[in-house]
């Protein structure tokens, strides 16, 4: 399963770095994808008293961020982790990021790898006003929105939206880090299904898979998660926050959070509280139900990658491709 190279000391395939075989080891990385409830269960995970779990969307192994990578930073960012805890992280998008494997093989062969997989109809509506509410997607309806990217030429001018559906296409993806860890033996495929069955069981499951104490109950598991905003009118209003959160190049990519003035945090607030305490009552925040050409559109689009990974987990994904 593991290519035959030698990683005593490897240079990165398109990377000025090099981390070292012999890097502080990241003992296991939640890999996503979007949507798919990973921050709950990061959340789960961090509140585990025999895990250290980096705080934040761990992006430094990715292009552009691991050309500034080296062994002494990597090393830094787990500096408060305990003798008797494991280290991990979380990046939503590394499932479909091809550089990612490689890298973290290079840290630790080991490596324990989660990743949470959801019908990808589902998870690519969630994604869609997921998008749209960090700007990433214009505000225009799912049956419109959708088919638009299924065709491609709206992404030309939102690169970050093609995420929405690539990142559902699993087998796809779970091929690149197949050439570097075993499945099962080092690679977790959990199913967001299973979490909404019984989270209890997912968890202890999870926990299992660590070779932790899967007895702790962790409180995270009693947390509401933010709901998304399914209304296209609510979003319209919500998003105008956006130019006081963040800041954009001019291909609408978001490159990072706004130091916000004092007059504009004072805008932002207005907007949240209106949105809140108004918006949120006014406008139905039902999750749209597809039309049924849009769901055969979808199910299509799809279809050759459920196939192949059924294949792959020996599992009956069916109720993906019920129309």
């Amino acid at each position: 399963m593991k290519k035959n190279f030698d990683v005593s000391v490897r240079t990165i395939t398109n990377s000025s770095c090099a981390i070292m075989k012999t890097s502080p080891t990241i003992d296991f990385f939640e890999i996503g994808p979007p949507k798919t409830g990973s921050t709950i269960i990061r959340e789960c995970l961090a509140e585990h008293p025999q895990i250290f779990m980096y705080k934040k969307g761990f992006h430094y192994l990715e292009d552009p961020y691991y050309k500034d990578m080296d062994e002494e930073k990597l090393k830094l960012l787990f500096s408060k982790a305990k003798d008797n805890q494991l280290k991990g992280a979380k990046r939503a998008l590394a499932l479909c990021k091809s550089e990612i494997p490689q890298r973290l093989y290079n840290i630790n062969p080991k490596m324990k790898i989660i990743t949470v997989l959801r019908n990808p109809i589902d998870r690519a509506v969630s994604a869609y006003f997921f998008y749209i509410n960090n700007g990433k997607f214009p505000c225009i309806p799912i049956e419109k929105g959708l088919p638009e990217l299924l065709k491609g030429d709206i992404i030309k001018k939102y690169p970050l939206s093609s995420e929405i559906l690539e990142c559902g296409n699993y087998y796809k993806y779970l091929l690149n880090y197949l050439e570097y860890f075993a499945i099962n033996e080092n690679i977790k495929v959990f199913f967001f299904d299973d979490f909404k069955k019984s989270s209890g069981s997912f968890i202890t499951e999870l926990y299992n898979f660590l070779n932790i104490d899967s007895s702790y109950q962790p409180n995270s598991l009693n947390t509401n998660v933010q709901p998304s905003i399914y209304s296209i009118n609510r979003l319209k209003y919500a998003t105008l926050g956006n130019r006081f959160r963040y800041i954009y190049d001019s291909n609408n990519v978001l490159l990072k959070k706004n130091n916000r003035t004092f007059f504009e945090s004072i805008g932002l607030r207005i907007i949240e509280v209106t949105d809140h305490y108004i918006c949120k009552n006014i406008f139905s925040n039902a999750p749209p139900m597809l039309s049924s050409d849009l769901k055969r559109k979808l199910i299509d689009y799809y279809f050759p990658d459920i196939k192949n990974l059924e294949k792959l987990l020996n599992k009956d994904l069916s109720t993906w491709l019920e129309y």
